[in-house]
């Protein structure tokens, strides 16, 4: 099992894109290897639901839920971020999974953009 601090790659504050894209790299890494990864978040003082987005979401384009599910794991995160975590997990698991849903989301990604 790996363990990867979620302070040591952000210094406490788990907000940016950046990082949650190199997260998603490193858990991605060992996922493909059959590793189960821990996310351990002691010592995060602040988090973002675009950090989650980055870092967990593509996870269900390559991987099932129940992969996903079955490999990873959080430690240490305060009841908001759970909620917070799991309201992004949901979010991304219908993109991936409802076709209507995710040309919706697209669509409005690209409202104003010429």
């Amino acid at each position: 099992m790996r363990v990867i601090s979620i302070k040591k790659l952000t210094s406490g504050v788990a907000i940016a894109a950046l990082d949650g894209e190199r997260l998603n790299k490193s858990i991605e890494s060992y996922m493909l290897m059959g590793e189960r990864v821990t996310l351990d978040f002691y010592g995060v003082t602040k988090y973002s639901a675009l950090f989650f987005q980055r870092s967990i979401g593509p996870l269900y384009r390559g991987f099932s839920v129940d992969r996903v599910d079955e490999l990873l794991e959080v430690a240490n995160l305060n009841d908001a971020g759970l909620r917070l975590l799991n309201q992004v997990r949901e979010q991304c698991i219908r993109y991936e999974q409802d076709s209507a849903f995710r040309d919706a989301v697209n669509d409005l990604a690209w409202l104003g953009v010429e």
